[in-house]
């Protein structure tokens, strides 16, 4: 095993990303790799790391190193280790993304309940209407 190292971890980020892996590659090779799974790392860019492709992670997590990753040629993506080290980056969710996540959500309730209470109101309708009733003599 490895000792945990933050440029290493950061190397299986990018090779992942370009491999097009997903998080639970990325994960059974940091567990081989380090015998620790990310979550327990301790590192930066370890959190929010869960049943996704690694380019969505890394797209919606770290969105300056997924903008850094399509611009740069696979063959110079090693200043991105460089440049890593100097930012800083973490994965943290970011006010934007929040705010619209909740947002939909807020949405998908509203339109889940309109959907329910037209439901419901076509069947009394239904149920009230003479009409429809076949025991009534019309």
């Amino acid at each position: 095993m490895r000792e945990i190292n933050q440029r290493f971890w950061d190397a299986m980020i990018i090779k992942s990303w370009n491999e097009f892996g997903n998080s639970y590659l990325l994960g059974t090779a940091c567990m081989y790799e380090f015998g620790v799974y990310p979550r327990d790392l301790g590192l930066l860019r370890c959190s929010n790391l869960f049943k996704q492709g690694t380019r969505a992670w890394v797209a919606k997590f770290l969105a300056p190193l997924s903008e850094r990753l399509w611009i740069t040629p696979k063959e110079k993506q090693i200043a991105l280790l460089d440049w890593l080290e100097e930012t800083k980056l973490d994965c943290v969710v970011n006010k934007r993304t929040q705010k619209y996540g909740n947002e939909s959500a807020g949405r998908l309730r509203k339109n889940q309940l309109h959907m329910k209470q037209m439901r419901i109101s076509n069947d009394i309708e239904q149920s009230s209407n003479r009409n429809n009733m076949w025991k009534v003599v019309k």
